[in-house]
This record gives C-alpha cells, structure tokens and sequence, in this order.
C-alpha cells in the first residue's frame, strides 16, 4: 500500500511539473495595425542570441502603439538596451544611451538605430513611457517586450539586467551584455558596429 501511495505522489507531482512548464510558455499577441493587418508580436522563432551569429528577430509595438520590426532595421546597425524604471543601472545608462543616439543616429544623419526594450511585463507600459519621456528625455525607438519573449532571446542562459546587443550591418551579434555598462565601453561598441 505504502508503494502505490508513493507511486500516486510521484504521479501527481510529475503532472504538475509538466503543467506548469507548459504554462510558463509565453504567447506571442497579435496586434492590428492601422491599415488593418494583422501582425504577431514578439521574438521569431526559437533562436537564442550569441555573439557572432544573427540576431534573433522580433515585433514589438513602441510607445505609441506602432508595431516595429528589427527586420525593418537590415543593413543598419542597431543598439538595443533592454531596461525597467525600478533598474537603477539602466535607468542611469539611459542619458548616455540617448547621448550616443544624437551623435550617431537619425537626429545627425547617422545610421545607428538605437531600440530601447521596455520589459513592459515587469511594470506597466504607462510607468515606462513617462519615465522614458518625462524624466529620461531619450527619443530614440522605445518599444514594449509585454510578455518577456524578447528579452529571454537575447539572455540565454541568464537573466539579469540591464541587457544590451550590437548589431552590425550584416545583422550579427557583435557584443552581448548583461550587467551595467560604462559609457567607454558602449561608444567602443557602437564604433565596433559603424
């Protein structure tokens, strides 16, 4: 009798494991347009980032509510700064980070596109729009990750934050970072990837 009992809890708990895995999925959203298409945001596909391969690609809708795709950047490089408010790390990044757009990006007829990803599944997408306009002052693409999918693909293995990538041209990974970053080391690496 006492066998069939610990047969029956391993049972039970083998089920559960099983259930709670296939939960923890995140699902992709799909978002419609202006023009009425229909677009999935989130990471494409199961690619995991790593240096020296090609960034995994993904859609996500910015502040705003425009659906961008890192797709819509080929042939430019591209710094993506994952970050949250309640992150002092990033949050103290961020005047350089728009530093460096100005310098480099549109704003000078420059190339680099730089992505900051709201992990918008951490605090609500209105703490970090005011934070990233009001107080931040950044205006370079603010996109929102609503359900995580996108930052998992660029940490694997660990998670931590801030995260950042550079991208080069060729859409490449040529820099992975997950911890706070110096000033130095991000124009070094958006240098690496003009």
């Amino acid at each position: 009798m006492r066998n069939v009992v610990i047969l029956v809890i391993i049972v039970i708990l083998i089920v559960g494991a099983v259930f709670l895995l296939s939960q923890s999925k995140e699902e992709s959203r799909t978002v419609t347009t202006e023009s009425g298409d229909q677009v999935t945001t989130g990471a494409v596909g199961d690619t995991k980032a790593e240096e020296g391969k090609p960034a995994p690609g993904f859609t996500l809708e910015d502040i705003e509510g425009n659906v961008v795709s890192l797709s819509d950047f080929k042939g430019k490089p591209v710094f993506i700064d994952f970050w949250t408010k309640w992150c002092p790390f990033c949050t103290e990044e961020m005047p350089e980070i728009e530093k460096i757009h100005q310098e480099f990006g549109p704003p000078t007829g420059g190339d680099l596109v730089v992505l900051g990803i709201h992990r918008t599944n951490t605090e609500s997408a209105s703490t970090g729009k005011d934070f990233a306009k009001n107080d931040a002052k950044v205006t370079y693409i603010i996109l929102q990750d609503k359900t995580d999918e996108v930052y998992k693909a660029y940490t694997p293995g660990f998670a931590g934050m801030p995260v950042a990538a550079w991208i080069d041209k060729g859409g490449i990974i040529i820099k992975l970072k997950i911890g706070p970053k110096t000033e130095g080391e991000m124009r070094e690496n958006v240098e690496v990837i003009l």
